[in-house]
């Protein structure tokens, strides 16, 4: 085996090992979807707060309007250890009026959270977490 070949070689195999490292990291950043399902027969508002449970950080805070019997994407937070509390409130307007909780859940999410799914019901508020494979 001459050196060319044995060059040419490790190079091939240093590029793929270098797209799969990259794939691996990028899949690990990606951040996690928050969907909005709204069941009922009325608009409600929605207040999103997720806190790093590491150092207590507030990395999203977003009140939404979710229209009747529609689904609306209400953001994307980081891909890190977060505590998400989810509160449903009466709308002022059309904005959620944040001092008027009706009901309040939390939940954990973690790198392997692809996507939070609130769906609010007459019943109440139901968070479901999708994983990465």
């Amino acid at each position: 085996m001459n050196r060319r070949t044995l060059l040419t070689g490790a190079g091939g195999l240093s590029a793929f090992g270098l797209v799969g490292f990259f794939i691996y990291n990028f899949t690990l950043s990606m951040p996690v979807l928050l969907i909005g399902e709204n069941e009922t027969d009325t608009a409600t508002g929605l207040v999103v707060t997720a806190t790093r449970i590491e150092n207590g950080q507030e990395v999203f805070d977003d009140p939404i309007a979710v229209p009747v019997d529609a689904t609306t994407q209400i953001g994307r937070i980081p891909n890190v250890d977060a505590q998400v509390v989810v509160k449903r409130v009466e709308l002022a307007g059309d904005e959620p009026d944040e001092s008027a909780v009706i009901e309040e859940q939390t939940t954990l999410v973690g790198e392997d959270t692809k996507q939070l799914t609130i769906t609010i019901t007459d019943d109440g508020l139901d968070l479901a977490l999708s994983y990465r494979e």
